[in-house]
């Protein structure tokens, strides 16, 4: 029983004649104790219809899917539909499929079918496949490259969804390959016949191989006419009607054709239904629907493995199939028809004993089944990898090199591929798709030929194109028998063009499909044999074409691309071409002087002589493939142009220009020659000594790029004095950004110049000058007179230094003068593990000669009607500067505000300073290192570098004060403050007591404040929790407190019981001012509280009772007044909102709690007064909501400021609207007032002491 997701019981079955319906316990099993299970099953045993029923069975596809693949769509409608009819349901309600271009699916839809191609492109959107708990691989054993790819991402998903099973089904071929992969899962063997196969091998009529295929078609025509009466026999033997019969056939055109020769045999009470995947829905479901006589189906294999057709008897097996496989010497993926393995046979012949003994007919010997491999090739080692990057990519299935294939291809196969796909244009630079390679992904052809193709759609020449690549994808239909070769040839010579191979393919479509539409099938026989053309082939070209023109359509390439090219008058010879060379980028040559060709990388080849070209040899040529035999051969070519070739690989292309230099190796300045184009050697390019060509200009080369550069290989003294010098000057020009200290390099050149002879215009021309000439280093020795272009100050130095000090950490300054650009100004380098603690001061007075700039573009950033009170600006910031001094180092935004108060009583808001408009080397750079040296980021905002990499820091090591899940005291000591190291690096941090609710961890934390927040709360938890019997108590007394507050209770919220039980414990323990730092004065500090908690907690609860009352009665009064004085009442409210802030009682400090019903009091008083002078009321209130919004915007800053200040501003207004209540303490506009100004001036002493 199952219940289904409208809360229906649903009966599941299995039908008892299924193997699987044996070991579904066994499965079941396997299903529930591991996260992937490998069932290897024979054709037959039920596995595909009957593993989703099982899932669902056990509680599978409720929340989420069962999602099953299949290799084919027609496998994928058909076992939909299975599924849904065994379980009863409408197909796309509960059992659902989904296939291209069709989605049969509902909200309600647990079992869902579909391609692996609709399982791959769901991945995209969804990586974790989170739709599905349950995936099913069906027929694993096909290895198509789909299977490959989801086998392997599955893999890695394993550790990322352990909530997802897998299942990979398979016939019973390689399925411990399959366990290995996944880590040895466990292997369920079903059964699978169920009555016994005899297998019959019979050889051709006419003795001939079954691939020698011009007599094919008669040959299995006569073949399963001779395995029909064979079957007649067998059965009027064993007195049975006609059973059905599953012919294997290679591909569509076979299945039409024998069709229609076996209905003109007029064969009794016998239906023909022709199977294979490009059939309509409705064509698919014919094999299932009932039937009287005998029904022969002709399918391809996608009858073999993927899809069960019932009621089969008998089995013929013609042992051919389309197989894929890539080409190495033509670059292309072909589909040529070959032999399948023994396993695929076997497969075949699993087909018939269902329903009662069968028999397979295999159309060939046993001897060429026993020659046959024993398993088919995995796809992936029959395709070109650059069409298996280029898919993975598409799909975004991750890095090939790593991605966890079942059989992984080799390296060198994956770096051509991508070789390959740089050369097509269909990957950049960091190996992701273009939209080239976007679009090829959607041809599914070999990427040279889809290549080619989208560039012809865009060349207007796709006609020919599809002609041409469908060709190159096939066997030459052209025989050339060597007893009639020159016959051959001449024949062929009709369809041959004057200058390329490939148009020849044009000529022999136009001229094959003209006669072909004009002739009957004989004729047109008759016609190919006289033209030795092979008809099996040109039907095979025939259908690739029709097939590239579907995909071209689907993907929106093709236009006209069915007009037929009548002659070669018409063909547009440049555009085929140029359509072409995009995709044959590494496929031509250039002809060299010896009368061979000369291909990228260094190969070299002869045109075949059948070629068209094989005497003509034009200078450049295009070619398909090269082939080797004697020699290596272009068996076709085509005459190109060299411009189309730089015009087809401009993104290949190497455009160098060299000119005269100086080239430090030689010693000398050389020039380059001639001029190389990108991998074909054009122009041969030679180095020469410039010196000889123009010795003048070579000298000043000499000097300009060696001498003044110090790019030379010389330990002369002179030189590396002067360029000690030179840098040591041009550091400083960085420092102080001016590029004024240095002379020139004109002059540096000029200094040289004016000394050295003439003919010095090389390393060793000037080496052999010293040598002879006394002094004559020390001429060419610079002093700081001929370096410097001006006097300097050598106390700058100082203003700029190498390094900074922070938190006792020496951190490198680096200097560039690079207006306009990202590094320009001063760069601090900062290891990551620091960069949490530093602040905006830290860089700010990191370089001192920059500091008075700064300060100066901070105040021009004011508003004018600010700014224009602190004129003449420097002398202002002079004065700020002195008076704060060298060790202080205050924020400088409050540095100038303080200044400004001082000398013009002027308050600027903090807002008003706009540090964004400060030239950008006026911002230090902060760079972002690891543990290694390793540079992380940089950038100009500390707080935006602070949230981009210290969440990304690794965890330090465990401090001994971290620990978790306290309930009592087991620190043995607990400081305010302590210093670690991490990284090398020396960090502050301030141990604090965290409340997790059910118990306490000691962690560290890097704000002193958080740590007292977070500390006065988490004590309070932990004396809680060694006070269980007096928690208790204050909790019955809470719930009985609540209760008596009746339909007050609505105003109190979810969690203030919890709230008031802290606060009793805060206030009885002293939490925010009694810190333990050792276990006896934790011990102390409990005794002490825990005599008095509950007193103070009933205390507490009266207080909180008598707050309510009275608040309650506030309302009724307050809502009368807000429709008349709507400003007044809503500070009231705003100031009931203060009062009972979140987490009240909790979040009241200290004892003001004990003041809270003096306040409402304050609040009562002014409600009753407030109708008489409502101006006066709202007169005050407006004083007292600008003091909060000044201590507000401060807090903004630093939010440690004036704590005490909002229960302040609650007494001033008991004083403003109550005054006969009194005051806890003096409070006045004015007293107020001079806290915040001395709070905005840094004052912090003058701040506390102003009470």
């Amino acid at each position: 029983m199952w219940l289904n997701s409208a809360g229906r019981l649903v009966q599941i079955s299995y039908p008892p004649e299924l193997p699987v319906s044996e070991k579904r316990g066994e499965i079941a099993q396997a299903i529930t104790e591991n996260q992937v299970v490998v069932i290897a099953g024979e054709t037959g045993s039920g596995k595909t219809t009957q593993i989703p029923k099982i899932c669902l069975e056990l509680g599978f596809g409720q929340d989420r899917m069962i999602g099953h693949t299949q290799p084919r769509r027609l496998a994928a409608r058909s076992v939909a539909a299975r599924i849904a009819e065994e379980l009863g349901m409408a197909l796309g309600s509960g059992v659902g499929y989904q296939v291209r271009f069709n989605d049969v699916t509902s909200p309600e839809t647990h079992i869902k079918l579909m391609t692996d191609g609709i399982l791959l492109a769901e991945i995209q959107q969804d990586r974790l496949l989170s739709r599905y708990d349950v995936i099913i691989v069906d027929e694993a054993h096909e290895r198509s490259l789909n299977i490959d790819f989801l086998l392997g991402y599955l893999k890695q998903l394993t550790k990322k969804r352990p909530d997802l099973k897998i299942i990979i089904t398979s016939a019973t071929i390689d399925v411990e390959r399959f366990a290995q992969h996944f880590s040895g899962a466990p292997i369920v063997s079903v059964s699978g016949r169920t009555y016994p196969v005899e297998i019959v091998y019979q050889d051709p009529a006419d003795g001939e191989n079954t691939q020698a295929a011009e007599l094919a078609d008669d040959w299995v025509l006569n073949g399963v006419l001779r395995s029909l009466k064979l079957f007649r026999q067998h059965e009027s033997k064993l007195g049975q009607g006609p059973g059905d019969v599953l012919v294997f056939l290679s591909g569509e055109r076979d299945i039409r054709e024998l069709a229609i020769e076996l209905r003109k045999q007029s064969l009794a009470d016998t239906e023909i239904v022709p199977l294979y995947a490009r059939l309509s829905q409705s064509e698919q479901q014919r094999i299932f629907s009932p039937h009287r006589g005998r029904r022969i189906i002709l399918s391809t294999n996608v009858a073999e493995t993927s899809l069960t057709v019932p009621g089969i008897r008998y089995v013929i097996d013609t042992g051919l199939a389309r197989i894929s496989r890539y080409s190495v010497q033509s670059k292309v993926q072909r589909l040529p028809i070959e032999p399948v393995s023994q396993a695929s046979a076997n497969q075949r012949a699993g087909r018939c004993g269902r329903v009662a003994s069968g028999i397979c007919v295999r159309l060939y010997s046993e001897s060429d089944f026993l020659g046959r491999p024993e398993f088919t090739d995995p796809e992936i080692q029959r395709t070109n990898l650059s069409a298996v990057i280029l898919q993975m990519l598409a799909l975004r299935l991750g890095d090939i090199e790593s991605f966890p294939f079942v059989e992984p291809p080799d390296q060198r196969a994956i770096n051509d591929g991508f070789r390959l796909l740089d050369e097509l244009d269909a990957i950049d630079r960091d190996r992701q798709l273009t939209p080239v390679g976007r679009a090829m992904a959607r041809v599914p052809a070999d990427p040279r030929l889809s290549r080619m193709l989208i560039e012809a759609a865009n060349r207007h020449c796709l006609a020919e194109l599809l002609i041409i690549v469908s060709a190159l994808s096939i066997q030459d239909p052209r025989d050339t028998p060597a007893e009639k070769r020159q016959a051959a040839r001449e024949r062929h010579a009709a369809f041959a063009h004057p200058e390329s191979d490939f148009l020849s393919w044009v000529l022999l479509w136009n001229a094959v499909e003209q006669q072909r539409q004009d002739m009957s099938q004989s004729q047109f026989k008759k016609y190919c044999k006289e033209n030795f053309l092979s008809w099996l082939r040109l039907r095979e070209w025939r259908e690739t074409h029709r097939q590239l023109l579907l995909a071209c359509q689907q993907a929106a390439f093709a236009r006209k691309a069915k007009g037929k090219v009548q002659d070669d008058t018409e063909i547009d010879y440049e555009s085929v071409h140029r359509a072409m060379l995009p995709g044959s980028l590494s496929q031509f040559g250039q002809k060299g002087q010896d009368g061979l060709y000369v291909a990228p990388r260094g190969r070299k080849f002869s045109i075949f002589p059948s070629s068209t070209l094989s005497r003509k040899q034009p200078r450049w040529i295009l070619t398909s493939e090269l082939m080797e035999t004697s020699r290596l051969f272009a068996t076709q070519a085509a005459r190109i142009e060299p411009d189309w070739l730089i015009n087809a690989a401009e993104h290949l292309v190497r455009r160098e220009y060299f000119e005269a230099h100086w080239e430090k190796k030689r010693g000398e300045v050389v020039a380059f020659e001639r001029v190389s184009l990108f991998g074909l050697v054009l122009i041969e390019k030679r180095r020469v000594s410039f010196g000889r060509i123009d010795p003048a200009l070579a000298r000043e080369i000499f000097i300009r790029e060696a001498l003044v550069t110090g790019e030379i290989n010389s330990r002369a003294a002179f030189l590396r004095h002067n360029q000690k010098l030179i840098e040591k000057y041009r550091k400083q020009e960085e420092k102080e950004r001016r590029p004024d200290i240095v002379v020139p390099d004109e002059d540096l050149a000029a200094f040289y110049a004016n000394r050295l002879p003439e003919h010095v215009n090389t390393l060793a021309a000037l080496q052999r000058w010293l040598r002879k000439q006394d002094n004559a280093g020390a001429t060419l020795q610079m002093s700081a007179e001929d370096v410097l272009a001006r006097q300097i100050d050598e106390t700058s130095a100082r203003a700029f230094p190498d390094r900074t000090v922070v938190q006792q950490n020496r951190l490198a300054i680096d200097y560039r003068f690079t207006p306009g650009k990202a590094d320009d100004g001063a760069s601090i380098t900062v290891p990551r593990t620091l960069l949490a603690q530093m602040s905006q001061q830290d860089l700010d007075w990191a370089v001192p000669g920059l500091l008075h700039e700064r300060c100066v573009g901070l105040v021009k950033s004011l508003p004018k009607m600010i700014r224009k009170h602190l004129v003449p600006v420097p002398e202002f910031v002079n004065r700020a500067l002195e008076r704060v001094g060298t060790q202080a180092r205050p924020a400088l935004d409050s540095m100038l505000a303080e200044q400004a108060w001082r000398e013009k009583q002027l308050q600027i808001p903090v807002d008003a300073w706009d540090e964004s408009s400060l030239a950008a080397h006026l911002r230090a750079t902060v760079k972002v290192v690891d543990e290694r040296g390793k540079l992380l980021g940089s950038g100009q905002d500390l707080e935006d570098l602070k949230r981009r990499f210290t969440a990304q820091m690794p965890a330090p090591a465990q401090h001994p004060l971290e620990q978790a899940g306290l309930t009592s005291w087991t620190l043995d000591e607990f400081p305010v403050q302590i210093e670690i190291m991490q990284g090398g690096v020396r960090l502050q941090r301030y141990p604090a007591l965290r409340d997790d609710g059910n118990s306490v961890s000691s962690v560290l934390t890097e704000d002193p404040d958080r740590a007292q927040q977070l500390t006065e709360r988490g004590l309070a938890r932990l004396y809680m929790l060694r006070t269980p019997q007096q928690r208790q108590m204050l909790q019955d007394r809470f719930a009985h407190l609540k209760k008596s507050l009746g339909l007050k209770q609505a105003m109190l919220p979810a969690d203030w019981q919890e709230a008031t039980l802290l606060a009793a414990y805060r206030l009885a323990f002293e939490t925010g001012s009694v810190r333990p730092t050792s276990q006896p004065a934790f011990e102390k500090q409990l005794t002490r509280g825990k005599a008095e908690v509950v007193a103070l907690g009933e205390k507490l609860s009266r207080l909180m009772t008598g707050i309510y009352e009275d608040v309650f009665a506030l309302q009724q009064p307050l809502k009368a007044l807000e429709s008349r004085f709507k400003r007044n009442a809503a500070d009231i409210r705003a100031q009931l909102e203060q009062l009972f802030a979140d987490n009240f009682p909790d979040s009241v400090p200290g004892d003001w709690l004990w003041e809270y019903p003096r306040y409402i009091k304050a609040l009562r008083a002014r409600i009753e007064k407030l109708p008489g002078n409502p101006e006066r009321d709202l007169s005050d209130a407006t004083q007292i909501q600008n003091l909060y919004q000044q201590w507000q915007s401060l807090r903004e800053r630093n939010s440690s400021v004036l704590p005490q200040f909002p229960w302040q501003l609650q007494e001033l207004r008991v004083s403003m609207f109550a005054q006969n209540l009194g005051t806890r303490q003096p409070v006045s506009i004015k007293r107020l007032q001079k806290q915040i100004d001395a709070a905005r001036l840094g004052d912090i002493k003058s701040s506390t002491n102003l009470r």
